[in-house]
């Protein structure tokens, strides 16, 4: 297990992000906002994941996949989160302890 580092912001070319199976525990770093070319974020499966999602992650507007299924992540998806462009109903998998 471990946590997703802050010097991800640094991997700007990422287009996908797949960290799935419960190797991640910590909280979601803010600079997975830097990466502004990311299409997928799926973390589902990582109940060792804390905290919410951080408000930053509005900068990612080519995302048109987040799954967050069984983290556990808690709080209000950040409004700018859900009205990414890219991001089409049915593409945004929440956890149980979040909220739209």
């Amino acid at each position: 297990m471990g946590r997703i580092p802050k010097s991800i912001g640094l991997l700007t070319c990422l287009v996908s992000l797949v960290l799935t199976g419960g190797i991640l525990v910590g909280t979601l770093p803010k600079e997975i906002g830097k990466l502004i070319l990311l299409q997928v974020l799926d973390l589902h499966g990582n109940p060792g994941l804390c905290g919410t999602v951080p408000e930053e992650f509005r900068c990612l507007v080519r995302l048109n996949t987040l799954d967050l299924r069984k983290c556990g992540l808690s709080g209000r998806i950040p409004v700018a989160v859900m009205e990414l462009p890219e991001l089409h109903e049915g593409a945004l998998h929440g956890g149980e302890g979040l909220s739209f």
